[in-house]
C-alpha cells in the first residue's frame, strides 16, 4: 500500500478496511445466502474512508438488465468518514459498480491523489431475481 495513503485512513469497524490494490473500481452483486442463484436487493450503502474530492468517489446501481437504476457521488470527510446507500420501493439492486478516488492504493509514487477505501457495506436481504 501507498505509505503516503495509508495514514489518512480512520475506521468505523476496527480491521475492516478494503479496497482493490490496483484499480479504483470494483462491482458488487448478490446472491440468495447458501444457494447459486442471482438475487436483488432494496438497498445497499458503504462507509467511505477520507474522500477528498467531490464528483470522484461514486456508487453506480444498475437492475438485474444492466440498466442504470442511480449514479450518486460520495460527499468528501477529508481524513473522516463519509456514507452513501440509497433504498428502492422494491427489491431491483442487482449490481453496485464502486469507483474510489482517483488513485489505486498500490500506486508507489508520492504523486497527490485521492486514495479512498471502504469500511463497510450495508444492504437488505437479497431476494430472488425474477
Amino acid at each position: 500500500i501507498n505509505p503516503f495513503a495509508a495514514k489518512d485512513f480512520i475506521t468505523f469497524s476496527p480491521k475492516r478496511l478494503f479496497s482493490p490494490l490496483k484499480k479504483t473500481k470494483f462491482s458488487v452483486t448478490f446472491s440468495i445466502p447458501g444457494k447459486h442463484a442471482d438475487a436483488v436487493v432494496q438497498g445497499f450503502g458503504g462507509v467511505f474512508v477520507d474522500v477528498d474530492f467531490a464528483y470522484l468517489t461514486k456508487a453506480v446501481y444498475f437492475d438485474k438488465n444492466g440498466c442504470v437504476l442511480a449514479k450518486e457521488f460520495v460527499d468528501p470527510q477529508n481524513k473522516g468518514l463519509s456514507f452513501l446507500g440509497v433504498i428502492f420501493d422494491k427489491p431491483i439492486i442487482a449490481r453496485v459498480d464502486i469507483y474510489l478516488g482517483s488513485r489505486p492504493l498500490a500506486t508507489q509514487k508520492s504523486r497527490p491523489g485521492d486514495f479512498v477505501v471502504m469500511d463497510d457495506f450495508l444492504f437488505s436481504e437479497p431476494q430472488k431475481a425474477h
